[in-house]
């Protein structure tokens, strides 16, 4: 007695992560038997979008004659992702980490195989806050490997002038027959909103 014969094994193939085929109708011819049911095992290796899927169809007989075949799915995935940048421009009076931070995590990106996926940031600090505008670059890695970049700019601008807080007014008498007096006079303070120190002259 000879081993069955499987019939209608697929060949291996390489697809996308959305064009993975449905396990194909294998049956099995006995010499002796006639058609006798067959088996399928499937071990998916995919992850993220790649990977592989190995499907094994295997039939015995009466007589304990085996026979096996395998066909192997190659999963690639070789679309980058989408990245979706924050909504509207930001500008900013001083620039502020929190304020920051807040526009760059309403960015995100998205991919065909692999979901949702995380976005880092890149950028440099302002100088000063005077009208500066900061390029920041948003980069997503889907489980694949592919990468996407996209820009978006921010500014830092302070318009707001500082404030000096003046010392009162002073009225001083000399002493009898003289023209002259010291005075002291105290330093005005200045404040700005945003810079730590500002200069007086």
């Amino acid at each position: 007695d000879k081993p069955p014969m499987l019939v209608g094994v697929p060949d291996n193939v390489t697809v996308s992560c959305s064009s993975v085929p449905l396990a194909a109708p294998v049956t099995a011819i006995d010499n002796c038997e006639g058609q006798v049911s067959v088996t399928l095992t499937e071990v998916d290796n995919v992850v993220k979008g790649c990977g592989t899927i190995i499907r094994t169809w295997s039939v015995v007989d009466k007589c304990n004659n085996e026979a096996t075949a395998q066909q192997v799915i190659t999963v690639t995935d070789n679309v980058p992702p989408v990245i979706t940048l924050p909504d509207g421009p930001l500008t900013m009076d001083c620039f502020d980490p929190a304020t920051l931070n807040a526009w760059l995590n309403t960015a995100g990106a998205t991919d065909g195989c692999s979901g949702q996926v995380s976005v880092t940031t890149n950028y440099n600090l302002p100088e000063d806050n005077c009208n500066e505008a900061i390029e920041v670059t948003f980069t997503a890695v889907d489980g694949c490997g592919n990468t996407a970049t996209a820009v978006k700019s921010f500014t830092v601008d302070d318009k707001v002038p500082p404030v000096i807080a003046c010392p009162q007014n002073l009225a001083v008498t000399a002493e009898p027959g003289q023209c002259t007096t010291s005075v002291t006079i105290t330093e005005p303070v200045v404040t700005d909103n945003c810079s730590a120190t500002a200069s007086i002259t």
